[in-house]
């Protein structure tokens, strides 16, 4: 998972929670206030179907006394009637239409209050068409209209029946807003029996008659349940608070009618049974009386609905500024965590992911990172990471640049040998394929040319070289310069050898070319040797091996300068095994040195040791580098071989210096390879560094070979490194190579060793005395010591001294000791026989 998902992920997780809730009360508001929304809605709609209600009772109350009075005295009548109809059909359509306007949704219950709602007005306006029908027809009418006052009842019964569909569930209340939805249903209850009762005694007021039975029966029963239901109403009533609308309402109700109309009510039934019909109140006189209980009923039922409509639009007012309120919370929560989320990108995730990044490319390998930095780094601990890494990018880059520097060849820009065996090595993948074939150049006639013209023109020779062998190569980057003269290349899927053979043409044709230099024209030749790749091959050393084997063939051919590596050139093949033995040897300490005294000539004493290598067999023999060292050079070991007997050679050298009283000089020979390689020529100056007591004392052998036939540039950068530690310099093998003398005047030499096959030849070959003493006097005059090597008779140690050679080794004197003599050695006080 990547930070920026990381972070993201737990900042959601951390938050989500709250924003969770906020969200999910946000919603729990909004369905609040649906649910309160509706609520009001219903409860507008119960209150106007409520008053439809009360108003339809007192429709029934004047049809009933209309059919009590003759025809031509019903006029008065019917214009209240018809006035009364309009107020019905306002309040039940006002209901009906809050319902439906309200509510598009489907609710079955709803649903089912306007399907019923419209059977209703559809019964209500035949009854009333009957009704009006009968006014015209009919005179004073007592039982032929009785089933159309029946047909009004049934209709208000219906209507309590289609209420109950609006009613909203008590558990969705408040307890006080329950006392008025209790006192809503009761008043209109009071108010209908009060009118079932109302009606009876006004006709009976109106006629003068006591009331027939069975009515009067009827009547007395509406009357019990009005009282009951009246007991009822006043029993919430006294829950409810004295200054309240309702309660106020209540009290006037309870005066008009419990008390003034119930009483007045018991008076009219006494004068009818006392027939004393002066007590009887005036049918004008009852109407207005029973006419004002009834309102002050009809006003409690009225002010209870308006109570509850309040109730549910202040809850619905107080849930929707919960819902925003809640919603601006959540809103407000995502801003933030967008915000944070936004924050963190920019001075965080950003710059991690910008310094991550970096880093990723740099482990890629590619270093060329744009130095832009980051949206921000006000952050101190990522400001200081940046920096970090930003330096470390810095010295990567420099190192890059030092290593393609020692992976270069810097005279002809062309990769180096090291760049080769890193790049060949089978650490990362087998570099050839079955088919492929490295080619191995070496230059003919090209010391010549560098010893007669200068080094200018060697180097303007090796370069041009180059500069064809990279418009010849099949790729550019498998080309190099391997050392001094010598080039190699790799061509891949080569056809045959037949292929090869036309290369080779082609190739000593465009190195043969004439090379201009200083107004004159240089030639060079070519020798070619090629290894081709197949199953025998178990390590790309041993393409380079057999493509040497047969470059050297060539060359030591006066009539082919090509050749291809085949059985018949198989003199220095090695397998795993022989692989196996190098790197056991090395790691395990069976390869040591050992070391053979150097002696003052004049007075036998012993002025130095030179450390040698030793490989001690499993079969507990001993071989020396001349049976070795091909070898370790063929797998490649043979700087880690110089190592090893370095390191071990300066602790013996300490050892020696710290136990006895003499301090003799340690010499250590230095090959090729390793002097060509920065690798392992830095690994030499950290030996020196950490040993700088010593240096003085220590002295670096180097062959003339080394000097003639490998990189003169990046060994005489060594040379020059070794002498600015403080390590003494000396030729190796002195007089066997090409150019001795030159060398002598190019590089600061303190010490020169003089070949052991001239002092073998000292009396029998008169040449090698002249030799020798030439030796001598050209090292006088450079300041250097000379030290005669393989001095095994006394007359050769005599002759040399007499010439003036005061410091010799040889078997003379001591053959090679081990580490452990080197003291003891010492402390015996040997001293050869002086001259």
């Amino acid at each position: 998972m990547k930070i920026q998902q990381f972070l993201f992920v737990a900042l959601v997780l951390l938050s989500a929670p709250l924003i969770a809730l906020l969200i999910s009360i946000s919603y729990a508001s909004w369905n609040e206030h649906t649910q309160d929304k509706r609520s009001a809605s219903v409860a507008r709609a119960t209150a106007s179907w409520i008053d439809g209600q009360v108003a339809l009772s007192l429709e029934r109350s004047l049809s009933q006394v209309a059919f009590a009075v003759e025809l031509e005295n019903r006029s008065i009548f019917t214009q209240s009637l018809e006035t009364q109809r309009r107020i019905v059909d306002q309040h039940f359509s006002a209901a009906f239409s809050e319902i439906s306007q309200n509510f598009d949704t489907l609710d079955l219950r709803l649903e089912s209050f306007k399907r019923q709602a419209k059977k209703m007005q559809i019964a209500l306006t035949k009854t009333r068409q009957d009704i009006d029908a009968a006014f015209l027809t009919t005179g004073i009418c007592d039982q032929n209209c009785e089933p159309f006052i029946k047909q009004l009842i049934a209709i208000i019964d219906q209507t309590a029946a289609i209420r109950a569909s609006l009613e909203i569930p008590t558990s969705q209340i408040s307890a006080n807003s329950y006392d008025a939805f209790q006192l809503q249903h009761l008043a209109w209850q009071a108010r209908e029996f009060a009118g079932r009762v109302r009606t009876p005694y006004v006709i009976a007021t109106m006629q003068l008659r006591a009331i027939p039975e069975p009515k009067k029966s009827i009547t007395q029963e509406h009357l019990r349940l009005g009282s009951q239901t009246w007991d009822t109403l006043r029993n919430v009533a006294q829950r409810l608070d004295p200054e309240s609308s309702i309660f106020k309402a209540y009290v006037r109700a309870d005066a008009a009618y419990y008390k003034r109309h119930t009483l007045l009510l018991s008076q009219i039934d006494t004068a009818f049974d006392t027939e004393d019909f002066a007590q009887i109140p005036s049918y004008d006189a009852f109407f207005d009386l029973s006419s004002t209980a009834l309102a002050a009923i009809s006003e409690v039922a009225s002010v209870s609905g308006q109570d509850i409509q309040t109730y549910w639009s202040d809850r619905q007012a107080a849930s929707l500024k919960t819902f925003w309120s809640t919603s601006l919370a959540s809103t407000a929560a995502l801003v933030s965590l967008i915000w944070i989320i936004a924050t963190l990108r920019r001075h965080l995730v950003l710059p991690i992911l910008y310094t991550t990044g970096v880093l990723s490319r740099l482990a890629s390998g590619d270093l060329n990172v744009s130095n832009k930095k980051p949206v921000s780094l006000r952050l101190t601990e990522i400001k200081s990471l940046h920096n970090v890494v930003e330096k470390f990018r810095e010295e990567l880059l420099q190192t890059q640049i030092a290593e393609k520097d020692a992976r270069t060849d810097h005279l002809t820009k062309l990769p180096n040998r090291r760049d080769m065996e890193e790049r060949l090595s089978v650490d990362t993948q087998m570099p050839f394929n079955d088919g492929d074939a490295f080619v191995y150049i070496d230059l003919d006639e090209f010391k010549p040319i560098n010893d007669a013209f200068g080094h200018g023109a060697g180097d303007k020779v090796l370069q041009e070289v180059a500069e064809r062998l990279k418009n010849f190569a099949p790729d550019k980057s498998e080309l190099w310069r391997l050392g001094g003269d010598e080039y190699g290349f790799v061509v891949r899927n080569a056809a045959s050898p037949e292929h090869l053979s036309f290369l080779a043409d082609r190739l000593q044709d465009i190195v043969s070319a004439p090379i201009a230099f200083a107004g004159k024209e240089l030639f060079v030749g070519v020798s070619i040797g090629v290894a081709i790749h197949d199953d025998a091959v178990l390590h790309p050393q041993d393409m380079f091996a057999r493509a040497d084997v047969a470059m050297f063939t060539a060359k030591n051919n006066p009539h082919k300068n090509f050749e291809i590596y085949g059985s018949s050139l198989q003199t220095r093949r090695y397998g795993n095994e022989a692989r196996r033995d190098v790197v056991t040897a090395l790691e395990n300490g069976a390869i040591f040195p050992v070391f053979q005294p150097q002696i003052n000539l004049n007075t036998g004493e012993v002025t130095g040791f030179e450390a040698l290598a030793r490989w001690r067999r499993p079969n507990g023999e001993v071989s020396t580098p001349a049976e070795f060292l091909d070898v370790v050079e063929y797998f490649g070991s043979q700087a880690e071989l110089d190592i090893l007997i370095a390191g071990r050679t300066i602790q013996v050298m300490r050892h020696v210096h710290e136990q006895g009283t003499l301090k003799p000089r340690f010499s250590m020979n230095v090959s090729e390879s390793s002097l060509a390689s920065r690798e392992t020529r830095d690994g030499y100056l950290d030996l020196f560094k950490n040993n700088e007591d010593l240096v003085s004392w220590i002295t670096v052998e180097v062959t003339e070979n080394a000097l003639l036939d490998r990189s003169a540039q990046a060994i005489r950068s060594s040379l020059q490194s070794f002498s600015a530690a403080g390590v003494s310099l000396s030729m190796d093998d002195f007089g066997t190579g090409y150019g001795s003398f030159r060398h002598l005047q190019e590089y600061s030499f303190d010490e020169v060793k003089i070949d052991k096959s001239f002092v073998a030849k000292l009396f029998s070959d008169h040449s090698s005395e002249v030799i020798i003493s030439g030796f001598l006097h050209v090292a006088k005059g450079l300041n250097a010591s000379v030290v005669a090597e393989g001095v095994e008779t006394e007359e050769q140690r005599h002759k040399l001294a007499e010439l003036g050679c005061h410091f010799g080794q040889g078997y003379l004197f001591a053959k090679p000791i081990c580490a452990e003599d080197v003291v003891g050695f010492l402390e015996s006080g040997f001293l050869a026989r002086s001259v």
